[in-house]
């Protein structure tokens, strides 16, 4: 493992594509914020996701946790003016934040936020029929299997789904601690040197997936990224 200095990083951000001026607005906003900042991606995550997107070609997104919007304006900024993104939080305050900088970016019209629970809406959503290119979760951990499981019904075959947080400081794998820790029950097995990806047991049977778990630097969280195959 190589130490990950802030020398380091910001030889990876000088090195990355710009960012857009509202994601650096976005970023100084949240500094002010305390504790609650590491609710925030990175900047190498939303790196990643905006490449995820491209090679894809990623329509439509579903984001489950908005927080001040970096994640959901970086994926926005991805995708083709025809693109579009959900982006699920219950918190209206925090929400309204992350409205304002939709709107300064023009990105308002490609970015829709629901603000309310997010297992009601997803429920709704798979009544009617809704699906989704991508889907990424970043909210609370707790109900990290049931946003699994209702996002089943709404991502499209060769659609994925992608967790962060899944190594949860490494604590996914102490066996003392088994409360709140997202993807503690994860299997992950191997076709030779391909991964085959189980997520959650009890869909093994029902559901074909190949996924690839990562994590970003110097944070140690994990990010799991599953792709729908049937």
């Amino acid at each position: 493992n190589i130490e990950v200095t802030q020398d380091l990083l910001d030889y990876v951000y000088d090195h990355s594509h710009p960012l857009h001026p509202v994601q650096k607005d976005i970023l100084n906003h949240n500094k002010t914020l305390g504790d609650i900042q590491r609710m925030q991606i990175s900047e190498t995550q939303g790196h990643f996701l905006q490449l995820i997107i491209k090679l894809y070609k990623v329509v439509n997104c579903l984001e489950i946790g908005t927080f001040t919007g970096f994640s959901a304006l970086t994926m926005a900024l991805a995708l083709p003016d025809k693109g579009k993104i959900i982006t699920l939080d219950h918190d209206v305050k925090i929400s309204e934040v992350a409205k304002t900088f939709f709107k300064k970016a023009n990105l308002e019209n490609k970015i829709n936020t629901e603000i309310a629970s997010a297992l009601e809406t997803l429920k709704i959503f798979s009544k009617n029929r809704r699906t989704f290119d991508l889907i990424f979760v970043d909210a609370d951990k707790g109900n990290y299997i049931n946003y699994f499981d209702l996002s089943l019904n709404l991502i499209k075959k060769n659609g994925l789904i992608i967790f962060d947080n899944v190594l949860w400081h490494g604590d996914v794998v102490k066996k003392s601690i088994n409360e709140d820790i997202p993807f503690s029950d994860i299997e992950i097995t191997y076709s030779g040197s391909k991964p085959q990806v189980v997520i959650f047991g009890k869909h093994k049977n029902k559901y074909k997936f190949l996924a690839s778990l990562t994590h970003d630097a110097g944070v140690a969280v994990g990010v799991v990224i599953s792709k729908k195959l049937s």
